[in-house]
């Protein structure tokens, strides 16, 4: 229905969630023949979905040998409908002189998470029929020292997002993406402005 739609096709559909008569999209898309599609999921299900429908097929960053069987399935799945898929993983990357330093700042991000903090998100995770979060749950446990799950793959960021000092954290990795990629495309010296003003604490 979306293809038809970017197409340029008025179109009538009666199905189980979505029903619409007469549907025409009027904003013309810049991609043709129209834009890809982005999709990511771990159940059987999601790669289903993926095989039959999408243009480029998205997981976290687990273990190498985790997602290259995964992507292995769904290309599988693909290639029996006669599709080609591409794939892509999102990581978040963590940027320093060297590879302590870089640890170091890991560490940072998660540093004011309690125990506690981090106990009730695992259990809050537990209660979702998310297949792809039960994953990255089962990689670590939930444990400060089990979150390096392949050599120099960390999977600290997502230990909780519900938590509001995360929360904070968070920002600041994102300044401070944004402040390393202005100095890298002027080359220019640290400003004051580049200091993080998410807290008092930083």
């Amino acid at each position: 229905m979306w293809r038809r739609l970017s197409a340029g096709e008025s179109i009538d559909f009666d199905g189980k969630h979505v029903r619409v008569k007469g549907a025409k999209n009027f904003h013309e898309p810049v991609q043709k023949p129209y834009p890809p599609l982005y999709f990511g999921g771990s159940s059987d299900a999601a790669h289903e979905i993926a095989a039959e429908h999408v243009d480029t097929y998205l997981t976290w960053g687990e273990p190498p040998e985790a997602v290259a069987k995964k992507f292995a399935d769904v290309r599988e799945r693909a290639t029996r409908r006669g599709r080609t898929l591409r794939f892509g993983v999102r990581l978040h990357v963590i940027v320093r002189e060297t590879n302590e330093e870089a640890w170091a700042a890991a560490d940072s991000l998660i540093s004011r998470l309690t125990d506690e903090d981090i106990a009730q998100s695992q259990q809050n995770f537990a209660k979702m029929d998310s297949v792809g979060q039960r994953r990255m749950a089962e990689l670590h446990g939930g444990r400060r020292d089990k979150l390096e799950t392949s050599p120099n793959l960390w999977a600290g960021v997502g230990l909780t997002v519900t938590v509001r000092r995360f929360a904070r954290t968070k920002y600041r990795a994102r300044r401070l993406v944004a402040v390393l990629a202005r100095r890298i495309r002027g080359r220019v010296e640290p400003a004051a402005e580049d200091a993080c003003r998410c807290c008092a604490k930083c």
